[in-house]
């Protein structure tokens, strides 16, 4: 949205050198009203209450064997040496365990697949990263699934086939953010996974009288996601999308 608000004033500034008036005007309020509406919180807000639903933050029914799967939410080098989760990943991480805590005290058997890659190039996988918060917080080893290889979301589901037929459970928990799960979803239906989605945060717009560059950023950021959802669905009707190795739902524990 900052590129496009940017765009249309540079446009303008243009049209204003080369004696185009009225060209001006028009792209000069196009860009004031883009920045008023997107910066100010009407438009993430509205994108966001649309994207996000209202999806549950706990699992009502337990399986006999649970599987719950955390999507990465990237990371990054610390300037002193190391590499850490970042900041947005972290509710997806507690909710995750939290989950894992509320399964096991319902004396069911529950593994919990940490999904990610190094798709930030900073050394260390995501699933690697994560799994140190995770056993800190009380989930054993035995209890993890690492998936490493995967670099987006498209490639969490893909790589989580193997993963999950290995596990053969009877119930999978997608936990990730909630402005995230519609896409989620989506991939991991693709490859024929079917999944309990639990939200770990849910996004708001802050409403401001003057704009603010972080109801901008948001807005850049659920238009990826819709984006996102856009482009598999395009994909999808043009068949450009790989026919994939589906997941074995047969193959599940009962």
């Amino acid at each position: 949205m900052f590129l496009l608000i940017l765009f249309l004033a540079l446009a303008a500034a243009m049209a204003v050198i080369v004696r185009r008036r009225r060209l001006a005007a028009w792209l000069g309020s196009a860009s004031l009203v883009a920045l008023v509406v997107a910066g100010c919180g009407l438009l993430p807000q509205w994108m966001a209450i649309e994207l996000q639903g209202n999806p549950p933050t706990t699992v009502g029914t337990w399986g006999q064997k649970n599987v719950i799967v955390l999507l990465g939410a990237g990371s990054s080098p610390k300037p002193f040496g190391g590499v850490e989760a970042t900041m947005q990943a972290m509710p997806r991480i507690v909710r995750a365990v939290s989950l894992w805590q509320d399964c096991r005290r319902q004396q069911r058997t529950c593994l919990l697949e940490i999904s990610g890659g190094d798709a930030a190039g900073a050394g260390r996988p995501e699933a690697d990263i994560y799994r140190d918060i995770v056993v800190g917080l009380g989930v054993p080893d035995e209890s993890l699934l690492l998936e490493r290889q995967s670099l987006n979301t498209f490639a969490n589901a893909q790589l989580s086939v193997a993963v999950l037929e290995q596990a053969r459970p009877d119930t999978i928990v997608l936990v990730t953010s909630a402005m995230h799960l519609p896409r989620a979803t989506l991939y991991f239906d693709h490859f024929g996974i079917p999944v309990v989605p639990v939200r770990a945060d849910y996004t708001s717009a802050d409403f401001s009288v003057i704009p603010t560059s972080g109801n901008l950023l948001l807005t850049d950021v659920l238009l990826h996601e819709y984006v996102g959802v856009l482009r598999y669905r395009l994909y999808e009707a043009m068949g450009w999308n790989s026919k994939p190795v589906k997941y074995d739902v047969h193959s599940m524990a009962h």
